[in-house]
């Protein structure tokens, strides 16, 4: 599975001169990301994007509007740039395992909370059409072909 809007974030901070991979003793510890998992509009928007690498993977019928996506990623980088986050340690943490992982349980629990079973297609789906006529911000994230 591809994660399009995570690897959209990267790059975006690629495109902005921003990406570099280092780390830390052969991994960043993980308490130093505390903050930014504390932080609602990383954490928010980190969802969304996991939420929109649902609806791209299960529907073929949607498609992510790549600029909106774009656009927020680097908008998440540049706030984790002014917590005082060095680029080589944003990119570490969007490329996390462990913290992929933790995104994408809290996108299938977002999915039950909707009533959507997230391993079914058909119901995935409905959630995506039911987004974009709300008009929520992840609504805004994609469009129906």
């Amino acid at each position: 599975m591809s994660r399009l809007p995570l690897n959209l974030a990267l790059g975006a901070l690629a495109l902005t001169g921003f990406a570099v991979l280092t780390t830390l003793g052969g991994g960043a510890r993980a308490d130093r990301y505390d903050a930014l998992r504390a932080d609602p509009v990383i954490e928010n928007g980190l969802l969304i994007a996991a939420i929109g690498t649902y609806f791209d993977e299960h529907c073929p019928s949607f498609e992510l509007r790549e600029g909106r996506a774009r656009s927020a990623a680097f908008n998440l980088g540049m706030r984790a740039l002014g917590m005082g986050y060095s680029p080589s340690e944003i990119e570490a943490y969007i490329d996390s395992e462990d913290e992929k992982a933790r995104v994408l349980a809290r996108a299938e629990a977002w999915f039950q909370q909707q009533g959507a079973d997230p391993d079914v297609s058909e119901e995935v789906c409905q959630v995506a059409r039911d987004e974009i006529a709300g008009d929520t911000t992840i609504g805004r994230l994609i469009r129906e072909r």
